[in-house]
């Protein structure tokens, strides 16, 4: 008699279904397990198997008592209605079979094993199941308790989207205490010989006051049994388009793609055992963790292929602005391993790694709340640095200090980031002293280049001397004064630029040397041909080297006189004309050298060329430390964002 307390009989007394109690320190599924469907005479096991699902006449839906209310939902066998038991008084849920499916037996008696399998497991974490009846209509039906909640779809889609209600309700501690919780209900239905066979974050609920539901157990198998033979219609497995999602198969292959096993997946569904389960349970894992599901979702074959060749089960790898620590890791991807003998070997065993985890959270409590301390006092800080005074710039340290200590104590710590952004965001009006240093250190670095690239500039100079000897000389005192006055531009330029002259006058010695070489250059071509361009030249490489508006003005006004002072000595007539005006016509009148016309040509070309040259070095190399400091700056400033979370950078 103790034995049929835990059976169910058929009409005719014979055990329908029996589930035993779980042996004691037993915590996997037993292949020989004393559970099964018994064929009520040593007929046809499919023949039995198909009779068990017959009700008797006797359990007809009481019309009068139940009160369809609404549509809570469809799957793949029946539809769930909102039914009002007007007897009790309360709503329950009704699964009733598609009518389409009444009059084929497998089907019929899936459903009604499920509603039988379902009933038997009592745990807080399986939805119980009242009644099995058909309705007037001869639909077969169970009722069951009705649920409300979230489920981890939902869930993980809220997240995903960042939608405030579900980061404030679902951290990430109450889903994987909620988890674990539906880990021990899959372990619970395994020790009495069942496995669920199609475990996905659409069927693990998340109730509003604690509660965790384990749903939808009809494709679960009982252990040592035979699958229910599929109607001569599913001998393949069914369809479906690339955009199936998350839909259940049914056929050949049993489960849904993307989270069911890789020994599902190839369809030995005659070996499974709890470690399948095991796998579904990780891939939820997964996707809680990493808002992302393991297997990427395509076409079906593509998640198929990709469960049978396996993925990489670190959360992390996908996510990592999600900061997932490296035991979550370890767990998801020991559950999802390809081989099974290398997974977790019951859901106990995967509960108790979770807890392990939700145990050792518990040794931080205490740098969470001094990491708190920390935070709140970053923020005091940060409000008087911003609202100015005296001293902001020390108040701006503490801040920053104090929220470096948080972030040490709590990397993920909310406020603590918002601080460090708002003071990112708001930078000091002034730079600080050792910060102003390293710039004027930068600034003379690269002052030093230009002066080096302004000496060879007029060390080319030094070089036209020959080609003036080649044009033939008018006046060695012109020529004199040039080629001495060029030769120390260029040895002031180039002793700036190894720092061998005082700051104090070195810009103004390169300057000024630097107008007087091309002044005299005037005698060549006269004060307008070339001279501007020369002179542009050496007051723009000059003019780098100073960050005061003032001195600046003053370098192009001492460069503008290489052009106007020899005009003007001409225009006053100290110096004899170097233009002549005949018959609409210019003509130069050479003072230093003569016009032979290929030295001339040579001339010519040999400054125009090095003009050219001489600009574009030196803005390249102007332009190459303008993107380094654009490529220091944006490198700076992803490394901060790193530093807070990807939620707290969406705001």
């Amino acid at each position: 008699m103790a034995e049929e307390k835990h059976s169910l009989l058929d009409e005719e007394g014979v055990t329908i279904v029996k589930l035993p109690e779980p042996p004691s320190g037993h915590r996997h599924v037993s292949s020989k397990a004393s559970v099964g469907f018994a064929a009520k005479a040593a007929g046809d096991e499919s023949t039995a198997l198909v009779d068990a699902s017959g009700l008797p006449p006797d359990a007809a839906h009481d019309e009068s008592r139940y009160t369809e209310r609404e549509l809570l939902g469809e799957g793949g066998m029946g539809k769930i209605f909102l039914q009002h038991d007007g007897r009790i008084g309360r709503d329950i849920a009704m699964k009733v079979l598609r009518t389409r499916y009444a009059k084929q037996a497998d089907t019929l008696a899936r459903f009604v094993r499920e509603a039988r399998i379902q009933g038997q497991l009592e745990h807080p974490s399986i939805v119980p199941v009242y009644d099995l009846m058909r309705r007037p209509n001869g639909d077969v039906c169970f009722t069951m308790k009705r649920v409300r909640g979230k489920t981890i779809e939902q869930i993980v889609d809220g997240l995903s989207r960042k939608d405030k209600h579900f980061i404030d309700t679902y951290p990430r501690r109450k889903l994987l205490r909620n988890f674990a919780a539906a880990c021990l209900a899959v372990d619970f239905a395994h020790t009495r010989g069942v496995l669920h066979r199609d475990l996905k974050p659409s069927n693990i609920m998340i109730g509003d006051y604690g509660e965790i539901y384990v749903l939808d157990w009809g494709l679960s198998k009982v252990a040592g049994l035979p699958d229910i033979p599929v109607h001569k219609d599913k001998e393949q497995p069914v369809a479906l388009p690339d955009d199936a999602g998350a839909r259940t198969m049914d056929g050949a292959v049993l489960g849904t793609p993307g989270y069911m096993s890789p020994e599902q997946a190839r369809g030995e569904t005659g070996g499974l055992d709890a470690r399948s389960d095991i796998y579904s349970l990780g891939a939820i894992l997964y996707e809680m963790l990493a808002l992302q599901p393991l297997h990427s979702r395509g076409s079906v074959s593509g998640m198929m292929n990709s469960t049978v060749r396996g993925t990489d089960g670190r959360p992390s790898f996908r996510s990592p602005q999600r900061s997932i620590p490296s035991e979550l890791d370890a767990i998801s991807v020991k559950a999802t391993q390809l081989e099974r003998d290398h997974r977790f070997t019951s859901a106990r065993e995967l509960h108790d790694a979770i807890e392990r985890y939700l145990d050792g959270e518990q040794d931080m409590k205490l740098m969470r709340e001094m990491a708190q301390a920390h935070a709140r006092a970053a923020e005091v800080a940060a409000e008087y640095a911003l609202a100015g005074g005296p001293n902001a710039r020390e108040e701006r340290v503490r801040a920053l200090r104090e929220v470096g200590r948080a972030l040490a104590l709590d990397p993920s710590h909310t406020e603590a980031q918002r601080v460090l952004l708002k003071l990112l965001a708001e930078p000091p009006n002034e730079l600080p002293d050792e910060e102003r240093l390293e710039v004027l250190e930068n600034d003379a670095d690269a002052g030093r280049v230009t002066t080096s690239i302004n000496g060879y500039y007029h060390l080319s100079f030094v070089i036209t001397t020959l080609l003036v000897l080649w044009m033939g000389v008018r006046s060695w005192i012109a020529l004199s004064l040039y080629a001495v006055v060029s030769a120390a531009t260029a040895t002031i330029a180039f002793m700036s630029a190894r720092g061998r002259l005082s700051p104090s006058y070195r810009l103004f010695a390169n300057v000024i040397s630097g107008t007087l070489a091309i002044g005299f250059m005037s005698t060549m071509f006269g004060p307008l041909f070339l001279i501007p361009g020369l002179a542009a030249m050496s007051t723009m490489a000059s003019s780098f080297n100073t960050s005061s508006r003032g001195a600046r003005a003053l370098v192009i006004s001492i460069g503008v006189l290489a052009v106007l002072v020899p005009l003007l000595l001409e225009g006053i007539g100290l110096l004899p004309p170097s233009y002549r005006f005949s018959n609409g016509e210019l003509v130069i009148v050479p003072r230093m050298h003569n016009f032979p016309p290929t030295a001339t040509i040579v001339f010519l070309s040999y400054i125009g060329l090095g003009h050219i040259i001489s600009i574009s070095v030196l803005m390249g190399r102007l332009h190459e430390s303008r993107i380094a400091a654009l490529h220091r700056l944006h490198l700076h400033t992803w490394q901060l964002k790193q530093l807070v979370s990807d939620e707290t950078n969406n705001g």
